[in-house]
């Protein structure tokens, strides 16, 4: 299915019509965004980050994060991996192989952009800064004991 939004601003004649993949929160946001430039307001524009991550900051954040069964892809695992190009969320099953690994853009060294669904996520870290969460919109995954990874083709 698909999710869709509507915004309608009639002093400018416009309407704004966003459409996404269903459950995805891109299209509330992104149309609101759509109309406040059409109309000369205020919007939040995409900042990502401008050096790419060291390798410190990304052996913080990779790793397996366990979702519960309410979550897109019930009791899924993603992993948030070091690929070829850069950081890439590895999510369960695909068409060709037994994960799809979607490329990332990094907002800041712990705030993140799925690209495959275009929803923003964050990886949560403790006092001592090793990751123990990942929010992805708003749902909450448990960092997964560490174990072998999968490879980035």
């Amino acid at each position: 299915g698909i999710a869709s939004v509507i915004v309608y601003m009639p002093k400018l004649h416009t309407e704004v019509i966003s459409l996404s993949i269903f459950r995805v929160p891109l299209p509330t946001k992104g149309a609101l965004d759509l109309a406040a430039m059409t109309a000369g307001g205020e919007y939040h524009p995409l900042a990502l980050q401008a050096a790419p991550m060291t390798s410190d900051e990304i052996s913080r954040v990779v790793g397996r994060y366990d979702f519960g069964p309410d979550f897109y892809r019930k009791n899924a695992t993603l992993e948030l991996a070091n690929g070829p190009d850069g950081l890439v969320l590895k999510w369960p099953g695909g068409p060709d192989g037994p994960y799809v690994a979607s490329p990332v853009l990094v907002t800041d060294d712990h705030h993140f952009i799925d690209r495959h669904y275009w929803t923003r996520f964050s990886v949560e870290t403790d006092a001592s800064g090793r990751a123990v969460g990942l929010t992805f919109g708003k749902f909450k995954g448990q960092r997964s004991p560490d174990g072998p990874t999968t490879p980035v083709h």
